[in-house]
């Protein structure tokens, strides 16, 4: 009995481990920048096109809060905006948010921020995804 259960221990940890692996695999390729960011405010997520957009590698701040990341932009407008998607299901969309590119420039991206929600319904994580304007 016990093999039967250690069986479908590794089982199920191997399916995880390919689950995890086609996730980075999926956020590496997507085009628009992705952050997640979960309920202590910490960063889960940090795709390639955040680490280009923003000149920070995800080893950086990954685990790391996301007020301490260091992008230049509105922290109060994105952190209320990060509250209320929290509290709802339905994703929010933000037109313009000007931030400060590293290389000196202004810079304009839109926004959408949609909460993941757990097996009980309580909202774990927020997803940023962003696309530059300018």
């Amino acid at each position: 009995m016990d093999q039967d259960v250690n069986a479908q221990l590794k089982d199920l940890n191997d399916k995880l481990n390919q689950i995890q692996w086609m996730m980075s695999r999926v956020l590496a390729i997507i085009p628009s920048i992705v952050i997640g960011v979960d309920s202590k405010g910490c960063i889960t997520q940090w795709n390639i096109a955040a680490e280009r957009s923003f000149y920070i590698a995800a080893f950086q701040v990954i685990e790391h809060p996301f007020e301490q990341c260091g992008i230049q932009w509105d922290w109060e407008l994105v952190n209320q905006h990060i509250k209320k998607a929290f509290n709802q299901s339905l994703p929010i969309h933000i037109d313009e948010i000007p931030y400060n590119s590293p290389n000196g420039g202004h810079r304009l991206l839109e926004m959408t921020l949609g909460s993941v929600a757990r097996s009980n319904g309580s909202r774990s994580e927020v997803i940023i995804v962003a696309n530059n304007l300018s």
